[in-house]
């Protein structure tokens, strides 16, 4: 059965700081033409960034969108020709103040392939040595750590609800064994 949809338009509505939105025009296999929001996003980076004693730093954000306080890993957006490791490594300086001896690429995923071609590469920081928080104005973060069996527990009872942060900390817990 064919279910792919064949592109004939696409029209920038909005191209904002950190996305773009399109109206795209396709085919259904049967003909028929139907229209599509798109976000396009440049993709972006998240990391679990565990210590010796496998506490894992988490971070609460506020979130516009959810006019809420989020719990969250450390995560940012891509620079234009970044490469998701460089992301990493930056974020995780950025938002935390820790370097990591050791970044290893654990999964990426499209955080919603509905309406986005955002893809996000999670990473695993081990060997963390502080340095100074490099402070974004804009950001107001809380940062703290916790037990990663604890942040499992924090999923599992819905606590956590940011998807980047559950994928990651359960790809995390798989490959750590807990």
């Amino acid at each position: 059965m064919d279910i792919k949809e064949k592109i004939t338009d696409r029209k920038v509505m909005y191209k904002g700081r950190i996305l773009e939105v399109e109206k795209v025009t396709a085919l259904l296999p049967d003909g028929k033409e139907v229209y599509r929001d798109v976000i396009r996003h440049s993709g972006a980076c998240a990391i679990v960034a565990l210590d010796e004693d496998m506490n894992i730093i988490l971070e609460k954000q506020y979130r516009i969108a959810f006019d809420d306080i989020l719990i969250e890993l450390p995560a940012g957006k891509k620079e234009e020709g970044e490469e998701p490791l460089q992301c990493a490594v930056r974020e995780l300086e950025e938002e935390t103040g820790y370097v990591a001896d050791k970044m290893t690429h654990m999964i990426t995923v499209a955080s919603s392939p509905g309406f986005s071609d955002e893809v996000v590469h999670i990473f695993l920081a081990e060997g963390l040595t502080r340095t100074q928080m490099k402070w974004n104005q804009e950001e107001r973060l809380i940062v703290w750590k916790e037990p990663l069996s604890d942040a499992k527990k924090m999923v599992m009872e819905g606590k956590i609800k940011n998807g980047l942060a559950v994928v990651g900390i359960l790809t995390a817990c798989q490959l750590k064994g807990i």
